[in-house]
């Protein structure tokens, strides 16, 4: 059985020579067997952030002997999420472009569970689709599952209103949430968060309760779930979870009308 099962996931392993994987969130022995393949198997290792991941591999190698990784010592890893020079970051991703045309195995991973639909790992993904490269996508963490799983109603419940960030029209987002009166699930950045909490409390804090959800590394693993006062207390009295290392992680709000508060 244990031979089939190895043969199964030889035969899986790059498919594609590009692979987009995901990192657990919160705790690092959350992480596929896959995923760790897919990491000991790769040339290219493509990461948001180098120390992040440095740090994930680290931890690994404290678990059972199956969890931790063996990477080819001539892997090569670079860092695409480059917040302090993003004319860096670009030339990066299009050295990956380039790379991509080769021969080679390319493991590109996010530090906050599955997040190719939302920045950067998104640019880095279009990139390549215009490049006309195939890849595939494993399974694994994705915070906003997580945030919606927690919430113990039925996924058809809940209404995803995206990225608060990059709504093209919030107040227009803002009514159709009041009338539609189901948990909604909203991303958030750290970086002007305080912000961001300030301007949706304004708009809901009378009839409806959050879920805040900041699950998103192994480091800042944290869960308030309440009224927006003691949401904001706790984002107010919290500075050091939203330095300039921490502040592009990505953050989940599910707002509650209070009838759905058990």
């Amino acid at each position: 059985m244990q031979t089939q099962i190895e043969d199964i996931i030889q035969q899986n392993i790059f498919r594609e020579n590009i692979v987009f994987g995901s990192m657990p969130i919160g705790d690092p022995a959350d992480i596929s067997l896959n995923a760790i393949e897919h990491i000991n198997k790769a040339d290219i290792i493509v990461v948001e952030n180098h120390r992040q991941f440095s740090r994930l591999i680290s931890c690994l190698n404290y678990l059972p002997v199956n969890y931790r990784p063996n990477m080819n010592p001539q892997a090569t890893i670079y860092q695409y999420n480059l917040e302090s020079n993003p004319e860096r970051a670009n030339e990066v991703m299009n050295e990956i472009v380039k790379i991509a045309g080769k021969n080679v195995k390319i493991f590109i991973v996010s530090d906050e569970g599955s997040s190719v639909f939302l920045e950067p790992m998104s640019e880095l993904k279009s990139k390549l689709m215009d490049a006309g490269f195939g890849y595939q996508v494993l399974p694994g963490p994705n915070s906003v599952i997580s945030a919606v799983v927690n919430g113990r109603h039925n996924v058809h419940e809940f209404y995803f209103a995206g990225n608060f960030e990059h709504l093209p029209n919030k107040e227009k987002t803002f009514k159709e949430v009041q009338s539609l009166r189901k948990p909604t699930v909203f991303i958030l950045r750290a970086i002007g968060l305080q912000g961001f909490i300030n301007t949706i409390s304004q708009e809901f804090s009378e009839s409806w309760d959050a879920d805040f959800q900041m699950n998103l590394s192994m480091d800042t693993e944290k869960h308030v779930y309440g009224t927006f006062d003691e949401i904001r207390n706790f984002v107010y009295t919290n500075n050091s979870l939203w330095d300039y290392e921490e502040e592009t992680k990505k953050i989940i709000i599910t707002l509650y009308p209070k009838e759905y508060r058990s």
